[in-house]
């Protein structure tokens, strides 16, 4: 019961927004005790989406409370204000509200959400609370994504985003998966970053495959080279 409440929530935001963005699975704050954490989820994610801002006050630590914001978020940001025209897209103060107020708001215009559903400090790590789903790591992924690739793609049909951005190089083959795209992939880059893109057989959108929102991976220049390949997303 537990794992399938946890299974059943998609991310945070709106199933009706233009821009998508795919992780591989969630992280922790460190500031968070992981299995309080996790515990958290199975109380109070009674829905398949919430907000950003109203799930990290569920977890315990609020958006508005002193913290350094993740650079994935950031990122985040600046490709939608991008996206959407905003002309101030770069600006650390506008950036920093937009993820305060706007970046997965439940009538907003961004999804976030995630290949895996269960949370974790770092890749390949298994938690023992886990144990008593699963024996280790590799079982979960291959028992759990290929579910997970259909309910996605059931999901951007249903829903026909603009533009889903699927982040973390290493896990590219898992997004080419998910998406199964009907024009191949066209790769392109920034300052910084190599990306691809390809149309989305699901909704006829773009899937665009992006390195890590972080870590020096991504640049504020590689928001333009994203911009410049797919356009405006507004609503």
């Amino acid at each position: 019961m537990d794992f399938a409440r946890l299974n059943a929530f998609v991310g945070y935001g709106s199933l009706q927004a233009s821009i998508w963005f795919l992780g591989m699975e969630e992280g922790v704050n460190r500031r968070f005790d992981f299995e309080e954490s996790v515990r958290a989820r199975i109380r109070t994610f009674r829905s398949p989406t919430i907000g950003l801002a109203t799930g990290q006050r569920l977890l315990g630590l609020p958006l508005g409370a002193p913290r350094r914001l993740s650079q994935v978020w950031l990122f985040m940001a600046k490709i939608a204000l991008a996206l959407n025209g905003d002309p101030e897209w770069h600006e650390p103060e506008r950036v920093h509200r937009y993820v305060l107020d706007e970046l997965g708001a439940p009538a907003g215009n961004t999804l976030l959400t995630e290949l895996l559903p269960l949370p974790r400090k770092r890749d390949q790590q298994w938690p023992s609370m886990y144990s008593r789903w699963f024996p280790d790591s590799s079982t979960y992924e291959n028992q759990t994504k290929p579910g997970r690739i259909q309910r996605l793609r059931c999901l951007m049909e249903a829903h026909r985003p603009r533009v889903v951005f699927a982040y973390g190089s290493r896990h590219w083959t898992a997004y080419e998966d998910a998406f199964t795209n009907t024009g191949g992939w066209q790769e392109f880059a920034g300052p910084r970053a190599k990306m691809r893109a390809g149309k989305l057989q699901a909704s006829g959108g773009v899937a665009v495959l992006l390195p890590f929102l972080g870590n020096g991976q991504f640049s504020t220049g590689d928001v333009l080279a994203v911009r410049a390949r797919v356009g405006r997303c507004g609503r």
